[in-house]
């Protein structure tokens, strides 16, 4: 076992077989088994049974269907339907901007493609990483992103009562469990593996968050998105936030494809577009709502490494996937949810 610095106690993660235990050690030490580990403070054991297999020989086929939510305003919005086009009927009022690229696209910027953010290179600091983490989690909660991957995930499973997600660089976790409490509160059960290809990282994230490694419907993993350790067709949705402007086009195509690989029903992305109205909420926020020095470098660096949307969609569809529904938030975050190109034609589930 390879020792990393941290918290007082230590997780061992085990595969989807045998479950994960909880265990309380007498030294301040985080070790790594099954090349994962994360960190936290809980008193006693806590053993988790393995969740019970689903028989999908005998399930129906599924697909996703429409979608009702309020609207904005007054009335009700249309629901989502599959033989709309996304450029026409699923985009629609959403999406207010036009989609363009290059030069052409307002307040355009060139995408910075070799720039390294901060999370990218050591994480040999776990205080000040915790800290970037936890910046992270209020940014998710105050500027729309929890609430755009809910969205996204419901176009595609409003339908079912019982959700599996697959959250693919999970981070601090925070999106996962921000959606556990929803659907709690919802009367839904959502059960999240949440994965990470960077152990320091849920190790930090369960110093940001006590809570996290005995979250209910919560496991956490240590995998590379871009090969996925699991079987096809192993969950629900697949989603991914704030991952994908790390990665070149090839990388990224890869993880969408893996994603898309794994997932029933499909694929949600949240992610940042570049612009300078963005990159300017970015750096003020990174300057003047926290001294974190990742958080203060990474924050307007990562919309200049992120994608527009329509440069987006031909990653996705080169991943065997077709992008059917997509929303804005604020400060240049949006999310695309998008389905498997054979259930798109028609051509099979």
């Amino acid at each position: 076992m390879e020792p990393v610095a941290g918290g007082a106690g230590v997780i061992e993660l085990g595969d989807r077989q045998r479950g994960r235990r909880v265990r309380r050690l007498g030294e301040r030490q985080i070790h790594t088994r099954f090349s994962q580990s994360v960190a936290q403070d809980a008193p006693e054991s806590v053993v988790r049974e393995p969740p019970q297999e689903r028989n999908l020989a005998t399930e129906p086929p599924d697909r996703p269907r429409g979608v009702e939510r309020p609207a904005a305003g007054n009335g009700r919005e249309p629901s989502v339907g599959l033989d709309e086009d996304i450029d026409e009927g699923l985009a629609g009022d959403d999406d207010h901007a036009t989609h363009r690229t290059g030069a052409t696209y307002a307040g355009a910027m060139d995408r910075l493609a070799d720039a390294v953010e901060l999370l990218d290179g050591p994480l040999d600091d776990p205080a000040t990483l915790a800290g970037n983490l936890r910046d992270l989690r209020r940014i998710n909660r105050w500027l729309g992103g929890v609430r755009l991957s809910a969205d996204g995930i419901e176009a595609l499973a409003a339908h079912r009562e019982d959700v599996s997600l697959l959250d693919v660089g999970t981070g601090g976790a925070d999106i996962p469990v921000a959606l556990l409490d929803r659907a709690r509160q919802r009367g839904r059960r959502l059960a999240v593996v949440a994965l990470d290809n960077r152990p320091e990282v849920l190790a930090a994230a369960a110093i940001a968050w006590p809570r996290l490694p005995v979250t209910d419907g919560l496991e956490l993993h240590v995998g590379d998105g871009r090969s996925l350790p699991f079987a096809d067709r192993s969950f629900d949705v697949a989603h991914t936030s704030l991952v994908l402007h790390h990665l070149d086009p090839a990388a990224a195509t890869r993880l969408l494809s893996e994603m898309g690989r794994v997932a029933r029903l499909g694929v949600v992305v949240n992610d940042l577009d570049r612009g300078r109205v963005a990159w300017l909420g970015a750096w003020l926020m990174g300057h003047f709502l926290t001294g974190n020095r990742f958080t203060r470098h990474d924050a307007p660096m990562s919309v200049r490494r992120g994608y527009h949307p329509d440069e987006v969609d031909p990653l996705l569809r080169a991943g065997g996937l077709t992008p059917v529904w997509r929303r804005r938030g604020p400060f240049g975050r949006y999310a695309i949810a998008a389905v498997h190109a054979a259930v798109r034609t028609g051509l099979g589930d």
